[in-house]
This record gives C-alpha cells, structure tokens and sequence, in this order.
C-alpha cells in the first residue's frame, strides 16, 4: 500500500486529519481492495483545505491516494448483485427484513480484521465496537445505515425481531464516519441454546442527496434492554421515510 503525503505535519489539526485518512485506508486495506476511491465526509474536505491554506509555500498535503494489495485466496470472491439477491434468498433476509435485496457490498469492519461476508459465522465475543463502514456511492448523496437482528429470541420463534443494534442517518458519503446516530451500537448477544442468528446490515440512500429529520427516539448505548430496540422493522422504517431499496448490504450469523 502507498499513501502520498507531501510535506511536514506541523500542528495537531494535520496529525488529526491524517489520522482521518489513515483509519480509512487501513479498513480498505483489510478487505484487500485492490483498487479504491475513498471518500470523505465534506466536513474533512473542508477541513483538509482550510490546513492546506495556513501551510506555507511549497508545503501541501496530497489527498489522492493509491492502493494497492496482492490478490490473495480471501480476495477472490466478486459479489455481483445476482449473487447478493442469491444470498439473502437462501438465508431468507428476503422476505424476513426486506422485500428486495441489495445490488451491492456493503463493507463493515470489526476488530481483529473480521468482516461479514455474506453469511459466513462470527464470533460475537469480539464485537465490542465496529471500526469502520464502507460502500460504492458519491459525496454528493446521503445515506442511512441499518444493523439489524430480525432472530430475536430465536430465528424458530423471532416473537421480539427485529432488534435495532445500530442505525444512523445522513450520512454524508458512501462512508461512515460519526455521522447522525439515531440509534447507538451496542455489542450484541444471545440468550445460549437459541441457535444461529443473522446479523444484517442494510445501507439506503436517501432521496435526492437530502437531509431527513427523522422522527425516532434517540437511543444510547445504555438502553440494551429498553422495549424500543425491538419488535423494529427495518421495512416499516425505509417505507416511513421513502428510501426505496437498500442500495447495500451484507450479513453474517453468530451464535
């Protein structure tokens, strides 16, 4: 992987912008992207140019990147939409959460290096925070981002599914970076003897690159047990607030 960064980091405003671009890089790193566009909210855009004026003359920081990484076994797989909607078929997302499935990958990353992949299995014990979210869009449009657990208590008897782990909206970009949170993550777990339960991640964008005022209760990671959490419908929430279908998703199962 390179990364150009011309001149010297002169004050603690560059060094936290540089970090900005550094967590991104590492998260597209770690999916082995061999190659990426990475965005920035317009926040850090702003930010990296109002630094770039106070540098002085021959000092500029570089904001193009360029990535690259070995193909390796893990790196093989393309998931092309007609493999999305075949996933979320098998593992019946579709019609459980949503009535159409997403056209494109959506990219979470918890510690570790660990990423859903499309329901592959996961270890909960590790997910204490998630590092980083990525999918193919533009600066110019907003997005929500939807975790979701329809298998509460149990997929044989969801009678309190879905269980809302995490959502946020206005997202400024095809990239999360502590934007509107709606509902703060919690680390999720599981009643033992209840089996595989699918974890889902759902990215909508919103309507003409706009800002929503959503009307929902904010959640703090303090409320793991508070009756709002459940009984959500990921479907009921797209159709309130007109986004269509996701544009993203991803899922894995977790005991």
């Amino acid at each position: 992987m390179v990364v150009r960064l011309e001149g010297r980091i002169r004050s603690l405003m560059a060094l936290l912008v540089c970090e900005c671009l550094c967590k991104s890089i590492y998260g597209l790193e770690a999916q082995g992207y061999g190659h990426a566009t990475v965005a920035f909210p317009k926040t850090t855009i702003n930010t990296i140019r109002m630094f770039e004026k106070t540098m002085p003359p021959g000092y500029t920081i570089e904001t193009d990147l360029v990535i690259k990484r070995r193909p390796t076994e893990k790196n093989k797989k393309e998931w092309k939409p007609r493999d999305i909607e075949k996933a979320f078929s098998e593992h019946q997302i579709v019609p459980d959460v949503v009535d159409d499935p997403p056209v494109n990958k959506s990219t979470i990353l918890f510690p570790f290096n660990r990423f859903p992949e499309f329901g592959n299995e996961m270890n909960l014990s590790i997910h204490k925070h998630i590092c980083w979210a990525q999918w193919p869009g533009t600066m110019n449009d907003t997005y929500t981002l939807i975790y979701t657990i329809p298998d509460v208590p149990s997929r044989d008897n969801p009678t309190s599914g879905e269980y809302q782990v995490w959502v946020v909206g206005n997202i400024e970009g095809p990239i999360y970076m502590e934007n509107g949170t709606l509902t703060e993550y919690i680390k999720p777990t599981h009643p033992n003897g209840t089996g595989l339960h699918r974890h889902v991640f759902l990215v909508y964008k919103q309507p003409f690159g706009r800002f929503i005022r959503f009307d929902e209760p904010f959640l703090d990671a303090k409320t793991r047990l508070d009756p709002r959490r459940y009984n959500f419908s990921t479907r009921a929430f797209a159709r309130k607030y007109n986004l269509g279908k996701p544009a993203a998703g991803n899922f894995f199962l977790a005991y």
